[in-house]
């Protein structure tokens, strides 16, 4: 069996929730490894909207938003699409959300995520800064805009009575609209200026970043399936491509699963079953000619068409739709056909030798946040998984978690957050 000078961590998972994971790991003095062999364009980490959505606190599971869903169907040009095909995910998955709408739990929920969203800004700035790319973080933040004189009352209402916690709005001003419909072909009728979010200019480059220092501080990547994490007398072990890399006999060694919708599968067998569907989204990513052409330098977010689009170095990317499914069925052309209409709506030119497309999966368990914590029957093994939404938001601040778990083997302490609600055994008996 080899030895190791420094303690021994492997993480499951090489998304940005997973690479936080292991340069934080790595600055504590743990040896690295990661395991990841999955294709970077597939991952949510490569499709999502680039926006850290610090102003997001409330959790999806929430009545009022169970009460808004009929409006919000894809069927009735909304961005929730329920597929038949899928009833056994989704339904399963919906009586499960019903619970956690519950005032209790959703009061909960909403003060944990307050709490983590109130340093992801802070702890990405940190991380870019150990890194080397502090420019990649762009603390502009982000606007949102309504195109009729209904649904910007009642929405502007909403967002100036909702608690942003270290985010606030403010209405845009006459010239601030009167630029957006220079921008885009629609004529808002009103919006709101967000201050204190923000979003990330190049993903690619922030991803292989991460990735270099990663490997430069002595990580190493194996490309390998991981099939199973396994349970043992003495705690876990990772199965790997059949080949067992053994965790038994090490308390200093950790296994840290941060494997997205892969996750469910890899414990199920020996630890019970994590509720955690592919929540898919869509995006269409437009080349340079087009962010140049619309003069956008921060994410701005037209409600009434539940679609966001970012600026990004190399073009500009429209993102949306909740589609409750699983990660083999295969894509929904007419969605991307929407983004279509919307960007022409916009004004905005989508040659087709200029723009591709992506389908990606968010990890989402049914009460909208993230299972965070160590396992009670397997001690050498860390969850950080199902950040729906908030992944790219709260990766670094997961990362920091993650590090002091590791340092402390407790599974719901935090130097200052209490994440006792985001203990994986809510879920998961056996963890």
């Amino acid at each position: 069996m080899m030895t190791h000078s420094k303690p021994m961590a492997r993480v499951v998972g090489a998304g940005f929730v997973g690479l936080a994971c292991a340069l934080e790991l790595q600055a504590d003095g743990f040896e690295v490894e990661l395991l990841d062999a999955s294709a970077e364009r597939q991952a949510a980490s490569y499709g999502n909207a680039g926006h850290l959505a610090t102003e997001q606190l409330s959790p999806l599971a929430s009545w009022r938003n169970v009460q808004r869903l009929p409006r919000m169907l894809y069927s009735r040009g909304g961005p929730a699409s329920f597929p038949m095909r899928q009833v056994g995910q989704w339904l399963p998955f919906g009586i499960r959300l019903l619970a956690a709408c519950s005032p209790a739990r959703f009061k909960r929920g909403l003060a944990c995520n307050k709490a983590l969203l109130a340093q992801a800004m802070s702890s990405w700035h940190l991380l870019l800064q150990r890194i080397g790319q502090a420019d990649l973080l762009c603390q502009t933040g982000h606007r949102v805009v309504w195109e009729s004189a209904k649904t910007a009352q009642t929405g502007m209402q909403a967002w100036l009575a909702t608690d942003c916690g270290s985010s606030s709005a403010a209405p845009l001003t006459h010239d601030a609209i009167e630029s957006i419909s220079k921008q885009f072909a629609g004529k808002p009728m009103a919006g709101l200026q967000f201050s204190g979010t923000g979003h990330i200019r190049d993903l690619h480059k922030l991803r292989a970043a991460m990735c270099d220092v990663f490997v430069a501080n002595g990580g190493v990547w194996r490309r390998r399936s991981v099939l199973q994490i396994r349970k043992t007398a003495g705690g876990s072990q990772i199965i790997v491509d059949d080949v067992q890399a053994s965790m038994v006999g090490h308390p200093q060694d950790l296994i840290v699963v941060c494997a997205g919708v892969s996750t469910g599968a890899l414990l199920r067998d020996d630890f019970g079953h994590l509720p955690m569907i592919a929540e898919r989204g869509y995006h269409l990513q437009l080349d340079q000619k087009s962010l140049a052409n619309s003069g956008l330098d921060q994410p701005i977010v037209f409600e009434d068409r539940s679609l966001i689009i970012t600026p990004f170095a190399h073009g500009l990317r429209l993102a949306s739709f909740t589609e409750f499914s699983t990660t083999q069925a295969p894509a929904d052309a007419s969605k991307w056909q929407r983004l279509m209409q919307h960007a022409a709506w916009l004004g905005i030119q989508t040659e087709p030798d200029r723009l591709s497309q992506w389908m990606g999966s968010r990890p989402t368990l049914p009460d909208y946040l993230p299972a965070i914590g160590r396992s009670r029957s397997a001690s050498n093994l860390i969850l950080a998984c199902g950040h729906n939404h908030l992944g790219l938001t709260l990766a670094a601040v997961t990362g920091r978690l993650v590090r002091e778990l590791a340092r402390r083997q407790n599974s719901a302490t935090s130097e200052d957050i209490d994440i006792s609600a985001l203990a994986p055994e809510r879920y998961i008996g056996g963890f």
